[in-house]
């Protein structure tokens, strides 16, 4: 068996034998095995030194990262345990008189509500039950009928259902101040959204602030947090308002979009921590003595733990 080749000058072909091919082939591989065979020893030792020292670099870093994270949830603990120890003598009377509503969106949990109201009352607010809004409160699919019935009551919301939805809503929770709705018009509103399901419970009640609870958002919500920016800053702008999430919504979600986007409400992360409904009441009585907007809680995107100074017993 042979292969042929190129033709010569003289018209003779050259003829190139298949053993002289596989002999090179042979030696070539003889060579880089021999090759690998006395390279591998002399190398072993430096690359497995190399990958042994970041090894022990990475294991380093671990553990380094390890301390810190647990001395930063021991000092969580800590303030955790010593702010809510030291509630009644922060919260005393320092809402005393002030009318709140309170509000939640989908996956707030149940108990945080219940305790942002415990705390509220703690410091002397009537607290009114807003209602809780539903993954699909601010959702365009599906609204024909619910945009025709409150633009009946409000002929001059947008042509676009979500800002519509956003108008009304924050319009009817800040009844009663500047620009907002008139106590009836607010009623209607929220009796419509209870019927078209956009609204679970709640009533109308004139607030002097409200206070918005925030859920975190899964995978699975047709409504995720971050859709209610809009409705905060068409809230925030008629009334006082104060914006409450978890630890986590400080960081990476909606209470730290609120403060990116700087919404103008007063945002309070921590939510899901016992000492974090005592920070939403006093950042309530805060607001209402300074009129200005803050970022208080445990994330690194707050101002401050908690209001300085700390808010005085209201007289009267």
């Amino acid at each position: 068996m042979s292969f042929r080749g190129d033709t010569s000058p003289d018209g003779r072909t050259t003829v190139i034998d298949f053993r002289y091919h596989l002999v090179s082939i042979i030696s070539v591989f003889l060579a880089l095995a021999v090759g690998i065979v006395l390279g591998a020893g002399p190398l072993k030792q430096p690359i497995g030194e190399s990958l042994q020292s970041q090894v022990d670099s990475l294991r380093s870093d671990r553990d380094e990262l390890r301390t810190k994270l647990d001395t930063a949830n021991g000092s969580i603990d800590k303030l955790n345990t010593y702010i809510t120890e030291s509630a009644p003598a922060l919260l005393t009377d320092t809402l005393k008189g002030t009318k709140v509503t309170l509000v939640s969106t989908p996956n707030s949990p149940s108990q945080a509500i219940k305790d942002v109201q415990g705390r509220l009352e703690d410091a002397g607010a009537t607290v009114s039950d807003g209602g809780q809004l539903t993954p699909e409160s601010l959702k365009p699919e599906e609204s024909e009928k619910a945009i025709e019935a409150l633009k009946e009551i409000d002929p001059k919301l947008p042509a676009d259902p979500r800002e519509a939805f956003e108008k009304a809503i924050a319009h009817a929770y800040a009844g009663e101040h500047e620009g907002a709705y008139s106590a009836d018009q607010a009623t209607k509103v929220i009796d419509e959204l209870r019927s078209a399901k956009r609204l679970n419970g709640g009533s109308y009640a004139r607030a002097d602030v409200v206070v918005f609870l925030l859920g975190d958002s899964t995978e699975e919500d047709a409504q995720p947090v971050d859709d209610y920016t809009g409705l905060l800053t068409e809230l925030g702008a008629k009334a006082p308002t104060v914006a409450s999430g978890t630890v986590d919504s400080g960081s990476q979600g909606a209470v730290k979009q609120l403060r990116d986007r700087k919404v103008p409400a007063t945002t309070v992360d921590g939510v899901d921590l016992s000492a974090g409904t005592v920070i939403t009441a006093l950042a309530v009585a805060d607001l209402q003595s300074t009129k200005k907007h803050q970022s208080y809680g445990f994330a690194d995107s707050a101002k401050a733990l908690v209001p300085n100074p700390l808010p005085e017993p209201r007289k009267g």
